[in-house]
């Protein structure tokens, strides 16, 4: 089938060409608030053997725009989204190879001393959104902070900031802008229209990695997971790359919760899916924050941002912030075997009135 534009002013059409056994059928469509002309109808252009000429006649006016659909196209459209789903909610990973979790151990220089606790704002700009922060430690003991910022939740002007905290002076740098909704959409090559949920960490070589949400299509469920390092500290950061972490079209997978670290070496990062199902799951990355499995932590539609806490080689447990449709409590699995196998959501005493979890 051919398309061409024909025509000018207020009656423009496109004219759809179909091969018919006489000729070529011409089927224009006026493209004017989807209607036909008053006087369309379908012209067919013949060829006389005789004379290899081309002559037109009018004939019956053309089918609508349904009767030119093929009987077969809903069938298939159909089809085609109970495999698309059918992968979603069967797609099995093989099973898990617990090496165990890598539990950090308090630093010889901490003293026992009473710690220090105080509020104070990281961020200096006059912003109406700032959310989602996330911290990492670096070198003598400053700490870099990460946030979106922008008018509102989801904006397209929301951004991805950062600061450190100098111990040195006691307070925290002007915050900089590190990712924009515009830098995403360059570098990836695809339709981005907001960021968001930062989550950072530092491995032995020194190089940050920060995994944030950017949005495609729709709200949160048309969201997935970039990747993003450093290794000066954040000073320069890399080409942003985007995670592969799921069979519905990529998307509907967000971060929130910081990541750990396995015992060889890989990188544990909790993330959530939100579309039809809401659910968390675990992702084991390598050292390079390439996705080398997929576990499922729980199911249903109500549990989401899962925090994972190793308190053990082969013991932690996974946190949870509850829905509308969840009692609002925190709820939590746990592991017992290095994360090969999670328990069922069960209910803890402890309120949560629908906000995400920390702990460590």
């Amino acid at each position: 089938m051919i398309s061409a534009l024909a025509g000018g002013g207020p009656w423009s059409r496109v004219e759809l060409w179909k091969l018919a056994p006489q000729g070529f059928d011409a089927l224009p469509l006026d493209v004017v608030a989807g209607r036909r002309p008053p006087s369309a109808g379908t012209k067919t252009i013949t060829r006389d053997p005789r004379h290899d000429e081309r002559s037109q006649t009018d004939t019956a006016p053309a089918p609508s725009a349904g009767a030119l659909r093929p009987t077969w196209v809903k069938p298939a459209l159909l089809i085609a989204i109970l495999i698309e789903f059918g992968f979603l909610f069967a797609l099995r990973w093989p099973p898990v190879i617990s090496t165990g979790f890598a539990v950090e151990t308090a630093p010889d220089h901490v003293s026992d001393a009473e710690g220090v606790f105080e509020t104070r704002f990281v961020n200096q700009l006059d912003l109406p959104y700032a959310h989602s922060s996330a911290l990492v430690a670096l070198d003598g003991g400053r700490v870099r902070a990460f946030w979106v910022g922008g008018s509102r939740e989801s904006a397209p002007d929301v951004k991805i900031y950062s600061a450190v905290f100098e111990p040195d002076q006691g307070a925290w740098t002007n915050e900089r802008v590190i990712i924009t909704r515009e830098t995403v959409r360059r570098q990836l090559a695809r339709h981005v229209i907001a960021l968001g949920n930062p989550a950072t960490m530092r491995d032995e070589t020194g190089r940050i990695f920060l995994w944030f949400v950017s949005v495609s299509a729709g709200g949160w469920s048309g969201s997935a997971i970039n990747l993003t390092t450093s290794d000066d500290d954040g000073v320069t950061w890399s080409p942003v790359r985007r995670l592969i972490t799921s069979p519905h079209f990529n998307l509907s997978t967000l971060v929130k919760a910081p990541p750990f670290r396995f015992e060889d070496g890989a990188i544990g990062l909790p993330v959530y899916h939100e579309h039809l199902g809401i659910f968390g799951e675990l992702l084991r990355l390598d050292p390079e924050g390439n996705l080398v499995h997929k576990q499922r932590l729980s199911h249903g539609r109500s549990l989401l941002q899962p925090l994972i806490v190793p308190r053990s080689r082969d013991e932690a447990t996974a946190f949870f912030r509850p829905r509308r449709s969840a009692p609002r409590r925190v709820h939590a699995v746990s592991t017992s075997d290095g994360g090969a196998h999670w328990t069922r959501p069960m209910p803890l005493p402890i309120p949560n009135p629908g906000g995400p979890s920390a702990g460590t």
